[in-house]
């Protein structure tokens, strides 16, 4: 697996510790907070794009806990998003630069 950010760390550690051990595709969404849909799923494995080690149950198909989140995590990257403020500092900082043009327009 790549290097992880420390959000990514974070998240994989909380979910490892709090989903089930096996999980239904027709409960990953509401397990994950609905990063991920059930369709969306069946259409990666379908693709055999979705997690290792998928595995029939009867008519469902179900997944380790583990095979997920490393699935999810290669996937995805995770970090954590910057409020406005943030956001609107670092414009301001890169606008500041010498012999940076200014946005907007300029007062001649």
């Amino acid at each position: 697996m790549a290097e992880l950010t420390p959000e990514a760390v974070e998240m994989r550690k909380r979910l490892l510790a709090e989903l089930p051990p096996v999980i239904a595709r027709k409960h990953v969404g509401t397990f994950l907070g609905g990063l991920v849909s059930a369709e969306s799923m069946a259409n990666y494995d379908t693709r055999r794009e979705g997690p290792k080690n998928a595995m029939s149950v009867g008519d469902s198909v179900a997944y380790y806990r583990e095979d997920l989140v490393e699935w999810l995590l290669t996937r995805w990257t995770v970090t954590i998003r910057k409020t406005r403020e943030e956001r609107l500092l670092e414009l301001a900082k890169r606008d500041a630069k010498p012999g940076k043009r200014s946005r907007g327009f300029s007062r001649a």
